[in-house]
């Protein structure tokens, strides 16, 4: 059962408190009771084990920005999803250059 009184209300409970499958649960249920066809998340590393909650999206678009620290940040954390075997993660991941 999923704990929706977490969401509403702004709930005050930290956000990283909340665990991936909570997250997930959430998801699907948005996903299952929306019109929409496409759900955007705008998520980063507070959500808790946030590479569980990233596969089960079907398309990770990621903002980046043509600088060498930026670009050092992305290489990064894709060698990381594929140390912790999140290959297909990484595959998933679509890249939009920010426009400055």
């Amino acid at each position: 059962q999923l704990n929706i009184e977490r969401f509403e209300n702004g709930g005050s409970e930290d956000i990283k408190e909340i665990d991936s499958e909570e997250w997930i649960r959430l998801i699907q249920k948005i996903i299952e009771q929306s019109i929409y066809e496409i759900v955007i998340l705008d998520m980063d590393e507070g959500v808790r084990d946030i590479y569980r909650v990233l596969r089960i999206c079907n398309e990770i678009h990621m903002l980046t920005i043509d600088e060498p620290v930026a670009e050092a940040k992305v290489a990064q954390f894709e060698a990381e999803l594929e140390l912790l075997g999140y290959e297909d993660v990484r595959r998933k991941i679509i890249r939009k250059e920010q426009r400055t």
